[in-house]
């Protein structure tokens, strides 16, 4: 379990996805100054083999540019606008780099949940990358960390190569219980994070009696999250502060 992530309940969704262009220092800005303890990016390779923060296999939905990221230097990436596609306030804003974000959550103590977006023909680079950037910058003495992924061949690839980085489990689809946690066991996983869509009261039982997290995406309404904060949910990610429910500081 994390403590520091379960005393928080609120995860800012790529940064505040609502606030600002997701996945931009504006959004990481936005997070800060809304007052969380947490922000959930997405971080993939780039062709140079920098890892960026992007959510899409291409750049073409958040970014004036095309292609595929993987097929991309950091140079090329680095020149694109991220934040005019979410408004002309933004104009000019970057694709960051991990490391960027790093250093300001690190300077504003802010928790960062890593969602590992390998590329789809290797599923362990981005973990050994991951794992020799952390490693080399000390960064899980510098603020709180967890990465997760849909992934599963990623999330055992963190555990060889830097296996105190705590690891949480995505799925996308219906599964029983029983073969949930059995995956969670043969991961080692710390949360299982899941969506809100098919999140039930049975499986946040059966989850949290096996002593870890459960994390639930992507809730933008205030009773929601209350709701699921007293069905015993740990964190949800959200695209808005839900600031008026008081229960994120």
């Amino acid at each position: 379990m994390l403590r520091s992530l379960r005393a928080a309940k609120l995860i800012g969704h790529r940064g505040l996805a609502g606030l600002a262009p997701e996945n931009t220092m504006a959004a990481f800005a936005a997070a800060a100054d809304a007052g969380l303890r947490w922000v959930e990016l997405d971080a993939k390779l780039c062709a140079s083999g920098e890892l960026v923060v992007l959510h899409d296999n291409k750049v073409d939905r958040t970014s004036n540019g095309q292609g595929r990221a993987e097929h991309m230097a950091w140079p090329a990436l680095q020149r694109l606008d991220a934040g005019s596609w979410f408004d002309r306030r933004f104009a000019g804003e970057r694709i960051p780099l991990l490391t960027d974000v790093l250093t300001f959550c690190a300077e504003r103590g802010i928790g960062i949940n890593i969602e590992l977006k390998p590329n789809p023909h290797d599923y362990v680079a981005t973990a050994r990358v991951l794992a020799e950037l952390l490693r080399a910058g000390r960064w899980l003495d510098r603020l709180p960390l967890l990465a997760s992924s849909f992934s599963r061949q990623s999330l055992r690839a963190i555990k060889r190569y830097l296996p105190e980085l705590p690891r949480g489990f995505l799925l996308e689809r219906r599964w029983p219980a029983e073969a949930i946690l059995a995956e969670l066991t043969a991961l080692d996983a710390v949360s299982f994070h899941y969506d809100d869509a098919l999140i039930s009261a049975e499986l946040i039982t059966a989850v949290r009696a096996s002593g870890r997290d459960v994390l639930v995406w992507t809730v933008n309404d205030a009773d929601r999250a209350e709701t699921l904060w007293r069905a015993g949910v740990s964190a949800v990610f959200s695209d808005l502060p839900l600031a008026t429910t008081g229960q994120h500081r």
